[in-house]
């Protein structure tokens, strides 16, 4: 491959892949691609073949697999909708919220979502005076938050019914259903001084029930998400530390019956890396046989795919290459496969499939053998099958990040 100077030209063919929706059996991908301009579109690919398109855009993204198609979000009159893209047909649009929908989250029995959107509790207008009574009243990207807070809603996938789950003076983030589809867990910062002392913290409500009040879970107050059920429903697995502190965001462990929490990633000094706008890392997923927590952590200013057990222990090495960053993780729900971005000296996205032996043959993403492809020049993002040298599951006593 020749190599030059890069080019303001260049930078208008930059392509990016911002998150990824891996099937249950682990076998196609589908990925947002984002131009530099800030198109996006949905494509996908599955092993062994060329990526396609599947939306035009300019603004779907989002996207989630269910049994009817794929769920993602697209702006409608400058706000984002949920839309079903069917396995036949074109996207037909699904929600008419006045601020717009959220990424949608499904329940285990595949019937609904829930999703957090925005919800003006105080609305007069554009023309009405901000009333600013805590300290949050401004925020990136936003700019004045004023009376609307983010809750929670709920759609039945059947129906296409909505319905608002939570109602308050707080922005619940990151929906995560309980194993028997009653609960949502997610984070908030409830408590009347939240904003000063800086307190956010797990709260479950129940679904079907709209006079439950709020139930706290673990004593964490510096939980910054996301959330993850246990399968028993005992307890929940969070990114985030004790308390609002500065220093590692770690995985922690909540009991829903009052047990003190525990640090899962204790062993490690390292911070684990959630994913969010502008920043690397995945949401952590429980392996396909529950027998590992995948999620990524931050080594040396690298970015990496570990797994850990459910309770803790020494980490296990999954997808760790030098000057190779994990982003948009997705774990498959049947087997032992995930779904990641690469981005590397040679490219801002090569979407790739860890966790299978066998699949292109020897080596990988995990060090060792002869590693993926290299994915072409100015960030096109072909799909690669990046091999890890161990598949998902128990873990092996593999080494932990380096000091």
């Amino acid at each position: 491959m020749n190599s030059r100077p890069f080019s303001l030209d260049d930078i208008r063919r930059v392509v990016t892949v911002p998150e990824t929706a891996i099937t249950a059996d682990g076998g196609t991908v589908v990925f947002t691609r984002r131009q530099a301009a800030g198109e996006t579109s949905l494509w996908t690919v599955s092993s062994g073949s060329q990526p396609q398109q599947l939306t035009q855009g300019p603004t779907d993204r989002a996207p989630r697999i269910v049994p009817a198609g794929i769920l993602f979000l697209r702006e409608v009159e400058g706000v984002p909708q949920l839309h079903l893209l069917p396995h036949k047909g074109e996207p037909t649009q699904l929600t008419e919220l006045p601020l717009g929908a959220g990424t949608a989250v499904l329940s285990g029995d595949r019937r609904r979502v829930a999703f957090a959107a925005p919800v003006d509790r105080a609305p007069g207008g554009a023309a009405a005076p901000i009333v600013v009574d805590t300290l949050e009243q401004k925020a990136d990207g936003i700019g004045w938050i004023g009376s609307i807070r983010r809750q929670l809603f709920v759609m039945d996938l059947d129906s296409g019914q909505v319905r608002q789950v939570t109602d308050g003076d707080y922005d619940a983030d990151g929906p995560a259903w309980s194993p028997d589809g009653n609960r949502l867990a997610f984070t908030a910062s409830v408590a009347h001084r939240a904003d000063v002392e800086l307190e956010r913290r797990v709260y479950t409500v129940e679904v079907d029930d709209p006079l439950a009040p709020l139930q706290e879970v673990g004593q964490a107050t510096g939980v910054t998400g996301p959330v993850m059920w246990d399968r028993d429903g005992a307890s929940l697995v969070a990114v985030g530390s004790s308390a609002m502190v500065t220093g590692h965001a770690r995985l922690l462990r909540l009991y829903d019956d009052g047990r003190p929490d525990t640090t899962v990633t204790a062993a490690l000094d390292r911070n684990v890396m959630p994913g969010a706008t502008g920043y690397p890392g995945g949401h952590p997923a429980y392996s396909h046989d529950g027998s590992e927590i995948i999620f990524c952590l931050r080594d040396r200013g690298w970015t990496h795919l570990y797994g850990i057990g459910p309770y803790g222990g020494d980490a296990r090495p999954i997808a760790v290459d030098q000057q190779h960053v994990v982003s948009a993780l997705s774990v498959a729900a049947e087997a032992p496969r995930a779904a990641v971005v690469l981005t590397t000296p040679e490219s801002c996205a090569a979407v790739g499939g860890v966790g299978a032996r066998g699949a292109g043959g020897g080596g990988g993403a995990g060090g060792g053998g002869r590693g993926p492809p290299a994915p072409p020049a100015r960030g096109r993002p072909t799909p690669r099958v990046c091999v890890a040298p161990r598949p998902i599951g128990p873990p092996r006593g593999g080494a932990g990040p380096r000091s």
